[in-house]
């Protein structure tokens, strides 16, 4: 079971006014979409309604909740990791004899030059 205190962060509680005024603008989008007619048309100024009435609402709650997910997964990506410590040490970064080494650039044509 999950200490309480390392539990994900719900949406609603990362941001809780953001999240209710993300859910009454969806509601309102969705209600005038299905009363009003003009509302699923364009408009010169800001276009395709819909789009703004849902689109960015679902989009934005979509963006909170990824957030949200994302942080609750951050301190477990953390943990393996201490401040100081490279990911390699230096003996994996020298030259092994078990490695091929990358020929000189222009090896292919240093050779043939020297042949001639």
């Amino acid at each position: 079971m999950t200490d309480p205190a390392n539990r994900p962060l719900p949406a609603h509680r990362l941001a809780p006014r953001l999240h209710a005024a993300l859910c009454h603008a969806l509601a309102v989008g969705i209600t005038l979409l299905i009363v009003l007619p003009a509302a699923r048309g364009s408009h010169e100024l800001i276009g395709w309604l819909p789009l703004w009435l849902l689109g960015m609402p679902l989009s934005a709650l979509a963006v909170l909740h990824w957030l949200a997910r994302r942080q609750a997964a951050a301190p477990a990506l953390r943990r393996g990791a201490r401040a100081g410590t490279q990911a390699w040490p230096a003996a994996h970064l020298r030259a092994s004899a078990t490695l091929p080494l990358r020929p000189a650039r222009g090896g292919a044509r240093r050779r043939i030059a020297e042949a001639a």
